[in-house]
C-alpha cells in the first residue's frame, strides 16, 4: 500500500472513531483495527496520538478556513470600506463550518461531532493543539467585527467572539439535543433553518449594550439598544 493512502486510511479511520467515541475513549489501538494498519504505520506517519488528532483536524481545517477567509473578502470587496453587516459576517463564519461549502458533503455531520467534542469533552486540553490553525481567521473576522461595532469595547468583543465559537461547539456537541429539548418540533437536519436562528440570536448578543463591570456606574444608555440594527447602543 502507497504511503500516502496508508496515511489516508489511518486519519478517515481515526477521524470516524473520534466523532463517534470521543478521543480519550478511542486507543491507537483501536485506530490500528479500523484501519486495518500495524502500529508501526501510525507512529511513523504520526509518531503519537496528539499528533494523530492534530493532523485529523488539520485535514479538514485548512479548507474550512480558507473558505471563510474566502467568503470574508468577497463581502468586504462587495462593500467596498463600508462596514460589513454583522448577520453576513456570522453567515461567512459558521456556513463553511456546518455545510462545508462550496456545496455540501456527507463529512459534515462528522466535522461537526469533532468540533463538539473538541470543547465539551471533559477533561479535554486538546483545543490547544489546533489554535494556531485558527490564527488567520480569528484577526480577521475580529477586525471586521471591530468595523462593524466600532463603540464596542475590544475586550468585550473578544469575550462575545468567544462566545460565538462556544455557541457553535455547543450546538454540534450532540446532535440529538436539539430533537430532544424542542421535543422534536425543531429538525437538527434542516441545516438553513440551524443557521439562520443561530445568526439571528448571535447577532442579537453582539450588538446588546457593552456589559457593565460588576459595581461600575452604568455607562450605557439601554434605551438605545432597543429597535438598534446597526448595534448603537453597544457603546461603553
Amino acid at each position: 500500500m502507497a504511503t500516502n493512502e496508508t496515511r489516508e486510511k489511518i486519519l478517515d479511520a481515526a477521524e470516524s472513531l473520534f466523532a463517534r467515541q470521543g478521543f480519550g475513549a478511542t486507543s491507537l489501538r483501536t485506530v490500528i483495527a479500523e484501519a486495518d494498519v500495524n502500529l508501526a504505520a501510525v507512529h511513523y506517519h504520526f509518531g503519537s496520538k496528539e499528533a494523530l488528532i492534530r493532523a485529523v483536524f488539520s485535514r479538514r481545517l485548512a479548507p474550512l478556513n480558507a473558505e471563510r477567509l474566502r467568503r470574508l473578502d468577497d463581502i468586504e470587496n462587495d462593500a467596498a470600506g463600508a462596514a460589513v453587516s454583522i448577520e453576513r459576517l456570522l453567515d461567512a463564519f459558521i456556513r463553511p463550518a456546518v455545510v462545508l461549502a462550496p456545496g455540501g458533503t456527507d463529512e459534515a455531520p462528522i466535522l461537526t461531532l469533532l468540533f463538539g467534542r473538541l470543547h465539551t469533552e471533559p477533561g479535554n486540553n486538546l483545543p490547544q493543539l489546533i489554535y494556531d490553525q485558527f490564527d488567520d481567521v480569528v484577526t480577521r473576522f475580529v477586525e471586521a467585527f471591530t468595523r462593524a461595532l466600532p463603540d464596542l469595547p475590544l475586550d468585550e468583543l473578544y469575550t462575545r467572539f468567544h462566545f460565538v465559537i462556544g455557541t457553535m461547539a455547543s450546538s454540534f456537541a450532540d446532535p440529538q439535543r436539539l430533537a430532544y429539548v424542542s421535543r422534536g418540533r425543531v429538525d437538527r437536519r434542516d441545516v438553513e433553518s440551524l443557521i439562520t436562528r443561530m445568526i439571528t440570536f448571535l447577532a442579537a448578543a453582539l450588538r446588546a449594550p457593552a456589559t457593565r463591570p460588576h459595581g461600575a456606574e452604568a455607562t450605557v444608555d439601554l434605551s438605545s439598544a432597543t429597535g438598534d440594527p446597526i448595534g448603537a447602543g453597544a457603546r461603553e
